[in-house]
């Protein structure tokens, strides 16, 4: 973790100081690779458009379904809503999912938002 936070913190230092970046100080490809979570051995390897998909899939799935978690969370005793609120909720959610599914099946993206009334 410790390395990851270095390379991030150098890899950001890099992009707001381009001017900074002195010969051979220049980010090695392999801690880019830390970045987007390749492995060493896949360093220098072209990644297909497969391995592409499967890699961001695992990666927006686990954010999806923290948030989802993180929304869940809000069913407890700490939180307050009205029956409305609650309906509001669940509906965004299955609009969302539904979106996806229609995504998948070919169709045309929509644009996107929730407001809490």
């Amino acid at each position: 973790m410790e390395r990851y936070c270095n390379v991030l913190s150098r890899f950001i230092f890099l992009l707001a100081c381009p001017g900074s970046i002195l010969p051979g100080q220049a980010l090695l490809e392999s801690e880019v690779s830390v970045m987007v979570g390749r492995k060493k051995a896949d360093v220098g390897k072209e990644e297909t458009a497969a391995e592409k998909s499967v890699r961001l899939a695992q990666q927006r799935m686990g954010n999806a379904l923290k948030y989802i978690g993180l929304v869940g969370n809000l069913a407890g005793p700490g939180y307050e809503f009205t029956d409305g609120q609650r309906e509001q909720i669940l509906t965004a959610m299955q609009e969302a999912v539904d979106k996806v599914k229609d995504r998948f099946g070919g169709k045309s993206p929509t644009a996107a938002g929730f407001r809490l009334l």
